[in-house]
């Protein structure tokens, strides 16, 4: 039995996009959204993208993030968690919205509509001494989580409707430096979303752990942003 709700955003994503003058800028079926003149070195590593392609007439935007990226986030997580539990807010800091609490969120994207927090910024103030052994020691833990944490990741993907596109959230190992990657990742979910294969067919086995980070340690660069430059159309 189909789903009314999710029936009624699809016929409104079809509706859109068949009416939207962005869709001259599909070439082949891809909407590329940024430029990759920085991959200049083929063996660079690669994080995350998002782009748009067209299937059954409506418009799927896709937010990739490569394994590495999601385990070092769940690093991350865990990181500040133990950092917390060390360094937990005092009754002071709480009550006069200390430390995070009175700080700003900085946002980076992960998606057509999405964005997640990638770090905090705030004024130094004399509350900031216990945030500042508390941030120093979630990184420091994170180094060390990042070369013995027990996390794993597997390749995933995730689907639901908007009234304006369908939105695919996948996490896959392919290295994404250039339009012609681009096309073919959107090749992969295209093939996922028609049911043509199956990511355990495409991915037997496969998971990214503390030994793969290690592997790729001379690969990384120091302090890099791992961000895209937008290009504008």
């Amino acid at each position: 039995m189909k789903n009314k709700r999710i029936e009624t955003l699809r016929r409104k994503a079809k509706a859109l996009h068949k009416s939207n003058s962005r869709n001259r800028h599909y070439e082949h079926g891809v909407r590329i959204l940024h430029s990759y003149d920085h991959y200049h070195d083929l063996e660079m590593l690669t994080w995350w993208d998002d782009f748009d392609f067209i299937l059954n007439k409506c418009r799927v935007a896709v937010a990739w993030q490569h394994p590495r990226g999601r385990y070092i986030d769940e690093v991350e997580n865990l990181a500040y968690s133990m950092a917390l539990e060390r360094f937990p807010y005092s009754a002071s800091e709480l009550k006069n919205s200390g430390g995070f609490l009175d700080s700003i969120p900085i946002f980076t994207k992960v998606g057509k509509s999405r964005k997640k927090i990638k770090f905090y910024t705030c004024d130094f103030t004399e509350k900031t001494e216990i945030e500042i052994k508390r941030r120093e020691e979630w990184r420091r833990l994170e180094d060390s989580l990042a070369l013995e944490s027990d996390i794993k990741v597997t390749p995933t993907i995730r689907s639901e409707w908007t009234d304006h596109s369908r939105l695919i959230s996948i996490c896959i190992p392919i290295e994404v430096r250039n339009e012609d990657d681009v096309k073919v990742l959107a090749s992969i979910v295209k093939s996922l979303l028609k049911r043509e294969t199956t990511l355990d067919q495409l991915y037997p086995n496969y998971v990214y752990t503390k030994h793969d980070w290690i592997a790729e340690q001379s690969k990384r660069i120091p302090n890099d942003l791992h961000s895209h430059a937008v290009v504008c159309k």
